[in-house]
């Protein structure tokens, strides 16, 4: 919902570093996932960390994300 006051921020954790679910993502999702977090953190925004989950996105599943 937009502009709720109940948002929740997410970042999927692209190079497993929450230890939870289903591993690494593919290639290059370490940085991609550093590279929002730190964005957020910036910004003074709190993060939670979720699971990338390869077949919830089947072309970035498929391929290597570049580095």
């Amino acid at each position: 919902m937009v502009g709720s006051p109940n948002a929740g921020h997410f970042v999927y954790d692209g190079d497993d570093s929450d230890g939870v679910g289903s591993g690494p993502g593919p290639t290059g999702s370490g940085p991609i996932e550093a590279a929002f977090a730190a964005r957020f953190a910036a910004a003074g925004v709190p993060t939670e960390g979720k699971d990338f989950i390869a077949q919830a996105f089947p072309l970035v599943g498929r391929s290597q994300v570049p580095r």
